[in-house]
């Protein structure tokens, strides 16, 4: 039986499938690149560096290695076109996983070295990590030209290495946030005492002034005539003793309310960190879906290649997979940022500002 009408549908399907992605990837990515490198405040922090890199890397899947794939599907021979898509598929896809791998990591240890984190993970660095990254691509990619299959061997051991990264950096992530929610409710019914017994208020502060003015005046009056100060008020010893407790008692107060105020800057912190890495945790859900399909078809196509052509057509389906995960990254962005989406909100409202009922 002659599959090939068969084979031409499930074509057409495919790369129908593959135009509006590219519109998305394109439109998409260019926005977030567009956003970022406009605001001044993100090109400096390596959050942000490492999404302008994900989202350089995912245009170029939709402007170069997408059209290249979709005209090698319609010809369906081994000419150049055919192992340009491939390199540039390689190349463009293996970028995003990477850095996506990179973002994991980078949310790990701005959770683990909070205290640290500015000083561990620079601009200079992350730029460095990223170039390095760029580089590794291009040289694996460009082993295709020499011996495809060690390309296909070094893909699927790059995918899964990915995956394994983000698996250990995200489990790191959720073990962290457990810990420090089980101390949240550990110390919240002992500090929360504290904190009511002995509050500081500007009226507390201005009776620990006034202690002060109080036990000098009575250590004037102690010089001048004791015997008289002792007929009139209470030993001065005692008075005395009674205000140096209360001032120490205050200071320790005035001093557990800065720690406590510095611990919650620290919490504040914490959690903030904690925030934006459960918000990039959709990006790895993104790749389990997307790459692990593409990385068992590597590995069949490999190991069993009888079995992977009885299975070709569908695995025709996993190259766009993973291309979609170039056109969906844009929207996790948006969606799970706060900063970009109030900036791409902020710029949707400039290009289409609203119409209101006296400017009709």
């Amino acid at each position: 039986m002659d599959d090939t009408p068969r084979l031409e549908a499930i074509v057409i399907v495919n790369c129908a499938l593959n135009v509006p992605l590219i519109i998305a990837s394109i439109t998409g990515n260019t926005l977030v690149l567009f956003i970022i490198l406009k605001t001044p405040s993100h090109r400096l922090e390596p959050s942000f560096i490492f999404l302008c890199s994900l989202a350089l890397s995912d245009l170029f899947v939709g402007f170069i290695a997408q059209p290249f794939y979709i005209a090698s599907e319609f010809t369906r021979q081994e000419t150049i076109l055919y192992h340009l898509s491939h390199v540039a598929a390689f190349f463009a896809c293996g970028v995003s996983l990477c850095t996506t791998a990179a973002v994991s990591m980078d949310r790990l240890a701005a959770l683990h070295f909070h205290m640290r984190y500015s000083s561990l993970v620079t601009v200079p660095r992350v730029l460095c990590t990223l170039v390095m990254l760029w580089v590794i691509n291009v040289l694996c990619s460009s082993i295709y030209f020499a011996n495809w299959q060690v390309t296909y061997i070094i893909m699927a051991v790059g995918i899964g290495t990915c995956v394994l990264i983000s698996t250990f950096s995200y489990v790191k992530i959720y073990q962290i946030v457990r810990r420090h929610q089980r101390q949240i409710q550990h110390l919240q019914p002992t500090e929360q005492p504290q904190i009511q017994n002995n509050q500081i208020t500007p009226q507390t502060y201005s009776r620990f002034q006034s202690s002060h003015r109080f036990i000098s005046r009575f250590k004037r009056l102690q010089t001048v005539d004791p015997q008289s100060i002792g007929q009139t008020y209470p030993p001065v010893s005692s008075v005395r003793d009674s205000h140096l407790a209360r001032t120490s008692s205050l200071e320790m107060s005035a001093h557990q309310t800065r720690h406590q105020s510095h611990s919650q800057r620290q919490d504040a912190n914490l959690i903030r960190l904690k925030k934006s890495a459960l918000n990039t945790f959709v990006f790895y859900i993104s790749i389990i879906v997307c790459y692990v399909p593409m990385s068992f078809s590597m590995i069949t196509f490999i190991i069993a290649p009888s079995a992977w052509e009885e299975w070709s057509n569908a695995w025709i389906f996993a190259n766009t997979l993973v291309f979609f995960n170039s056109s969906v990254n844009p929207l996790l962005y948006c969606w799970r940022i706060r900063e970009l989406r109030g900036a791409v909100l902020k710029l949707w409202e400039m290009t289409f500002p609203r119409t209101t009922a006296e400017d009709s």
